[in-house]
């Protein structure tokens, strides 16, 4: 029996649609609660990136300032390698100098204990022999014998006494004894010279 006037409705009866329009609200709400799990997920998602991305961009920023701190280190250190350079080659000059200066004041000082020990050689052979001793052959201990004779004796000006002398007493004679006596007088005084005045000594060597 069906009535063309009313449609669908007045062929179907009302209560053929009542299960499968509650099974469509179900497959409705079961379609949202989903979304909304997909959409609170994806949303948990994105809140794990965005920290994951801070700790990042902190890790950067902690970078960046130690690679800062390592740079002006590194400055630092070519300035003072650069610093120590200089101060070797000023160091290697400055020996160089004192070398050349070392040898030139050994040849110096050569120079003038040669000349030293010729003009003490030269005054032994003038000093007078005034001691019986001399004429034996042996003064202090040292043979003189098979020397070249020296020449004969000169007169003194005047005695040899010592200052606390008593009156009267005999005034020693002057021997090899003197000789001696100049020896270490004579080099006492180079040792000084040479070691108070090496530059005047330099300058007058030029």
């Amino acid at each position: 029996r069906c009535c063309c006037t009313g449609g669908l409705t007045s062929y179907f009866p009302h209560h053929h649609f009542a299960p499968a329009r509650e099974e469509m609200v179900r497959c409705l709400h079961w379609e949202e609660a989903e979304k909304l799990a997909a959409l609170v997920q994806c949303g948990q998602l994105i809140q794990g990136m965005n920290q994951q991305l801070q700790e990042h961009l902190c890790k950067i920023r902690e970078l960046k300032a130690i690679y800062g701190r390592l740079q002006a280190e590194n400055r630092k250190l070519r300035n003072l390698c650069y610093f120590l350079d200089e101060d070797q080659l000023k160091a290697k000059c400055l020996a160089s100098h004192w070398q050349i200066f070392g040898h030139h004041m050994a040849q110096v000082l050569r120079y003038e204990v040669a000349s030293c020990l010729c003009k003490l050689a030269g005054l032994e052979g003038l000093l007078t022999p005034l001691s019986p001793l001399h004429h034996s052959g042996a003064t202090n201990g040292v043979n003189l014998r098979g020397r070249t004779p020296l020449p004969a004796p000169l007169p003194l000006s005047a005695p040899l006494r010592h200052p606390t002398a008593p009156q009267g007493a005999v005034p020693p004679t002057l021997g090899t004894t003197a000789v001696g006596y100049c020896k270490i007088n004579s080099f006492s005084f180079l040792f000084f010279s040479w070691r108070t005045c090496p530059l005047s000594m330099l300058r007058m060597k030029g």
